[in-house]
């Protein structure tokens, strides 16, 4: 341990000297990345056969290198000290990024498993089948329909609300609810949302249906992460960022970018009177993709809760 330590540091070291100097950083920082992504990718990969699976706490942890565009803009004009960062964050983003996608490919390799979000949730164990509480009406009827194909062996409980479905999960007395998270006429649905927050429930499918020309998207929601659908396609992952850190975004857009993970969504909902915002954002991508953009957010100390991890059922 003391070993990959000093190792990690001095590579670290090594990047952030080439990062304070200059803004172009250049080919000596991404060999640097490159070599420790490999470092990275080979040390993770027995801690993957040695622990399994990555439930709750994240063993890339001791792995991660340390940069930050805040420390290169010493000596920069104060009216220019913005839009320095800013710059600065995002080429931040841009190579973090570049190593966390090598990373994905080289730990793909030395570990033998399919890199997907999966890895990053906390599971309460994959589960099949069970009991599903929605309000008795013909939409949600038929989005429990669509919800049963994928798994058969899910049942369908009535309640007379949203809320009371909520309840039911919440109280253990079903495995999941359905509710409506948005629309194409209102967007996001943000009294939805909040009781997606106060019950701590978790996506776990979304089906995509239209009514009337509306296009509504149902989500099956759980307590905790119990399934996701591992797909060769498109797959999408929920959010909760949590702190107000100005250069993260510049790092985000530009991070997910070079990753070829799409920024679906933003969504900001009221906390409380006191509490500030919650912001929700939505990724889609290959399960590649998403999986080495969860180790990006690690990568540079993002704060983060994930809401969900799908694919959405036409």
């Amino acid at each position: 341990m003391r070993a990959r330590s000093e190792y990690v540091k001095s590579a670290a070291d090594n990047i952030l000297r080439y990062y304070a100097k200059e803004a172009s950083v250049g080919e000596r920082m991404s060999a640097n990345f490159s070599e420790l992504a490999a470092f990275v990718a080979a040390a993770a990969a027995r801690d993957v056969r040695t622990r399994g699976f990555f439930v709750g706490e994240v063993p890339f942890a001791d792995y991660m290198p340390t940069v930050s565009a805040e420390s290169a803009t010493d000596g920069v004009l104060p009216e220019n000290a913005a839009l320095v960062g800013a710059k600065l964050a995002a080429d931040e983003g841009a190579y973090l990024a570049d190593f966390c996608r090598k990373t994905t490919a080289a730990l793909r390799t030395a570990a033998k498993l399919r890199p997907s979000p999966a890895l990053f949730a906390e599971r309460d164990g994959v589960k099949n089948g069970g009991k599903v509480s929605f309000a008795e009406s013909r939409v949600l009827t038929t989005a429990f329909a669509a919800f049963q194909k994928k798994d058969s062996s899910l049942t369908p409980t009535y309640v007379r609300s949203f809320a009371d479905a909520c309840e039911d999960v919440a109280a253990e007395l079903s495995d999941y609810c359905i509710l409506p998270i948005e629309n194409s006429r209102e967007g996001a649905l943000l009294t939805v949302y909040g009781l997606i927050e106060r019950y701590e429930l978790f996506i776990a499918r979304v089906c995509s249906l239209e009514t009337d020309g509306i296009i509504t998207k149902y989500a099956l929601l759980c307590r905790g992460f119990r399934d996701i659908i591992e797909s060769d396609g498109l797959q999408y992952v929920a959010l909760r960022l949590s702190g107000h850190d100005k250069l993260l975004w510049p790092r985000l857009y530009t991070g997910a970018c070079v990753l070829g993970a799409e920024i679906i969504k933003t969504v900001s909902i009221p906390l409380g009177y006191t509490d500030g915002y919650a912001h929700i954002c939505t990724f889609a991508g290959s399960g590649e993709a998403l999986f080495a953009l969860l180790l990006f957010l690690a990568t540079v100390r993002v704060d983060y809760t994930p809401m969900g991890a799908y694919e959405i059922i036409q």
